[in-house]
């Protein structure tokens, strides 16, 4: 069970996802850049249950916020644009 803190970073140009919290992944994801990645900017799944907050995610290729497969969590307060996919896609029992 990761708990980590990840804030004031810049996450780009990543060949898959900018961020991924997956398997009973927890932490607080707080003030991040994260754009121009080649699939969805972060990547929640399998349980991964992190806090993301006052982030900006853009120019992806996938959707800015991607929860899918059991992944929970609690998306506040982002700006999420101009990416290819959906801003924020839930899918497959994903239930932030």
């Amino acid at each position: 069970d990761g708990n980590a803190k990840f804030q004031k970073n810049v996450v780009h140009q990543q060949i898959g996802e900018g961020m991924l919290i997956h398997h009973n992944g927890k932490g607080k994801f707080k003030g991040n850049k994260i754009f121009g990645n080649g699939k969805a900017g972060i990547l929640i799944q399998a349980a991964g249950d992190p806090l993301i907050c006052e982030n900006q995610i853009y120019d992806g290729q996938d959707a800015g916020i991607q929860v899918q497969d059991q992944g929970l969590g609690r998306i506040l307060k982002n700006q999420v644009y101009a990416n290819n996919g959906a801003g924020i896609l839930c899918q497959n029992r994903g239930e932030p």
